[in-house]
């Protein structure tokens, strides 16, 4: 396979085009979408030798649109045979083109990427740990240490209540939360605006138990709902990853193997037989906006395929 040799971009009217294109392109993202599309870019820079994300952007946009195309296709091998998976590739392949979308509507080049991506089979496990397993989880996370126990739980309330993700958790503040009026304010995946959701009675307590006791670990100036509470981030907003620690350590203290997403899939699982299989209304639930995701989960539950082989296995 051949690898690009990229010019040393220094300054000038390319790099130029670059910054502008790059700063555009980040511009009124998340937080957590800018962290993506710039660890996504900077993985493509390191593939043709670029010195940053800027100096890529401003090389593919310089080639012709057969050369560029097959800088995406040998890229897009690479990531195959290093062993990516298909999500990962897609990803990284869709910030480029996402890239090239906006300079194309900026007047910055005219070409089209052409290089599709690979064929992936989404949500493939759509149960989770279920609801007996979420409610073991619960259960165990209100036998910790009174403040790990309050922040743990609320987590959960949280993630399965609302159907939460992990960087909308993560991304919570103080100011996200109307008490008196039982809402929390939420800036879902792929959102530049925040969005309310119902805080029910068990959720809203469990969180104001959280609140309560949150002033032990954390400053008057953290607007960080969910903190650290050991190490170098006591007391700092958690992470995504101190999140996913938090749900695997209490999947593994009660012999489930899970991670934050799952507690969503056991949440939308769960709803979907509450209300009878009413894909509409738990959509709205997910935020799904592909009914089709939704859909997914419902054709998941009732293992529509499991029933016919099952049928067929008996008049063998």
């Amino acid at each position: 396979m051949l690898k690009p040799i990229v010019p040393v971009v220094g300054r000038g009217e390319v790099l130029e085009v670059g910054d502008r294109l790059y700063a555009a392109f980040l511009a009124g993202r998340s937080k957590h979408t800018r962290d993506a599309y710039t660890r996504d870019l900077a993985d493509f820079a390191a593939y043709v030798g670029a010195i940053s994300p800027r100096a890529a952007i401003s090389y593919v946009l310089n080639l012709a649109a057969g050369d560029a195309n097959g800088v995406l296709l040998s890229y897009r091998s690479h990531m195959s045979e290093s062993g990516l998976t298909p999500a990962t590739i897609n990803r990284r392949l869709s910030a480029i083109r996402s890239a090239v979308k906006l300079a194309r509507t900026l007047g910055m080049t005219d070409w089209t990427p052409e290089i599709d991506g690979l064929k992936v089979q989404s949500y493939r496990d759509t149960t989770g740990p279920g609801l007996a397993g979420t409610r073991a989880m619960l259960d165990r996370a209100r036998r910790q240490a009174p403040v790990k126990a309050a922040r743990d739980a609320a987590i959960i309330r949280l993630m399965f209540d609302l159907a939460l993700r992990r960087g909308e958790v993560a991304g919570l503040s103080l100011e996200d939360v109307d008490t008196p009026g039982r809402r929390l304010w939420i800036k879902g995946k792929g959102r530049t605006q925040k969005e309310a959701r119902t805080l029910p009675e068990p959720t809203l307590i469990a969180l104001t138990d959280w609140l309560v006791h949150r002033g032990s670990v954390t400053a008057e100036t953290e607007a960080a709902i969910f903190v650290g509470l050991s190490g170098p981030d006591r007391g700092k907003r958690i992470t995504g990853r101190g999140l996913h620690y938090v749900i695997a350590q209490l999947g593994g203290d009660v012999g489930i193997t899970t991670r934050p997403h799952g507690i969503r899939h056991a949440s939308i699982t769960a709803a979907l037989d509450a209300n009878g299989g009413d894909v509409r209304a738990v959509q709205q639930h997910a935020r799904h906006a592909n009914p089709q995701t939704t859909i997914r989960y419902d054709d998941n539950r009732r293992d529509l395929a499991g029933k016919i082989a099952t049928g067929l296995a008996a008049v063998l």
